[in-house]
């Protein structure tokens, strides 16, 4: 039976080198966790950035929106319960606050020389805003008919782009 002998030789020069390089390694190490912890510090912020730009834009639709209501209906107590009550439209109906919103405007700007009650114009708003879901059409597309059909109450009548916007 033959026997093998290995001899391994440890030397400080070698020691030194493979030192030297775990501690690039660390140093490497540490600098790629510094930059992804700078990553995700700037992530953070623009996501919050982006999150408040959001909120910034849904409160102006909001102002505006009560805004509008209180041109139309006359009183500040008003524009606040007809606003409560079309946003739960619009989220029932899953449809924009803005078409939504609009629609209602115009309805009501005409239903008074007609006497038509405001809870009735809350329930036209409704069905109109089912009536464009049930048409299978997207969100855009429903915002666009709901505004060319508030122009088409405003006008007293459907006529060119109005009417061809809401029969597609």
């Amino acid at each position: 039976m033959a026997s093998e002998r290995f001899d391994i030789v440890i030397t400080s020069k070698g020691t030194e080198r493979t030192a030297r390089s775990i501690n690039r390694i660390g140093k490497e190490a540490q600098a790629s966790r510094k930059a992804l912890g700078q990553m995700r510090a700037a992530l953070v912020i623009f996501s919050a950035a982006r999150a408040l730009s959001g909120l910034v834009e849904i409160a102006d639709t909001l102002v505006n929106l009560r805004n509008r209501l209180q041109a139309v209906l006359g009183s500040m107590q008003a524009a606040r319960s007809a606003q409560v009550r079309l946003i739960e439209i619009s989220r029932i109906t899953r449809s924009s606050i803005d078409g939504t919103a609009d629609v209602f405007a115009r309805l009501a700007l005409g239903a008074g020389d007609v006497g038509v009650s405001i809870e009735k114009l809350f329930e036209i708003t409704e069905t109109l805003n089912k009536g464009i879901i049930l048409s299978g059409a997207t969100a855009q597309e429903s915002k666009n008919a709901m505004i060319q059909l508030a122009q088409g109450f405003a006008s007293g009548a459907l006529r060119g782009d109005e009417l061809r916007s809401i029969l597609e």
